[in-house]
């Protein structure tokens, strides 16, 4: 399954808590019909990482990014962000 984010689309509001509701309104339906996709659980964890860090809340954003990274270690960004949270401000 692809997941796009286009701009005008839902998930592409300005709005960052609309955005973290839909993603996890997604993911919840979406775990139940593929409980193994990792990537996509991946993917979930990440963005919502980015969006903690944009509203300033860097210790929650810390923990999705790992579990963005434990679901999908061949992904080296997502640790690769975790780790910049404590370099940038």
């Amino acid at each position: 399954m692809t997941l796009y984010i286009t701009e005008g689309s839902l998930s592409h509001s300005d709005d960052v808590g609309r955005r973290m509701r839909i993603r996890q309104i997604f993911l919840e339906k979406r775990a139940k019909d593929s409980p193994k996709s990792r990537n996509l659980f991946a993917r979930y964890f990440y963005y919502s990482g980015r969006d903690y860090i944009r509203i300033g809340q860097v210790r929650e954003a810390r923990r999705y990014f790992l579990k963005a990274f434990f679901y999908c270690p061949v992904k080296v960004e997502y640790f690769g962000k975790f780790l910049r949270t404590y370099f940038e401000k």
